[in-house]
């Protein structure tokens, strides 16, 4: 328990975030083997020097879902097909965005604003 408090406190003052109200309990994981294992193979440590794949890959949900249970590895699966079906209404958006926001296209502001009604139908459509 003291190497794990030694490197957490190396990122974060948990004193401090209980004191803020961030944090109401802590405590170190119970199965260390099999939380490195999926720490290394599944979730990722923000702080890694290693490669991460952009979206969340699904090639885990099994062993989240063994130390976790299905509760959490249903979320875990969920929020990564989310997070990739968010893609394409995200760059229709940084598109339009830019098409408002730059000079080097001249838009009237009826075309601007069709421009934005019809995203806005796509994004509604999408999330049906």
């Amino acid at each position: 328990i003291r190497l794990v408090m030694l490197e957490l406190s190396r990122y974060v003052n948990i004193n401090e975030l209980t004191k803020q109200g961030v944090l109401e309990r802590w405590f170190p994981a119970g199965k260390y083997d099999e939380m490195k294992e999926l720490n290394d193979c599944v979730l990722g440590w923000p702080f890694s020097q290693e490669k991460r794949p952009l979206f969340p890959q699904s090639q885990g949900a099994d062993q989240l879902r063994s130390y976790f249970g299905s509760e959490i590895g249903l979320f875990f699966n969920f929020y990564g097909e989310l997070i990739k079906s968010m893609v394409l209404p995200a760059f229709l958006g940084l598109a339009i965005w830019v098409l408002r926001n730059t000079s080097y296209v001249h838009l009237s502001i009826y075309q601007l604003n069709t421009l934005q009604t019809m995203f806005g139908v796509v994004v509604t459509i999408w999330g049906i």
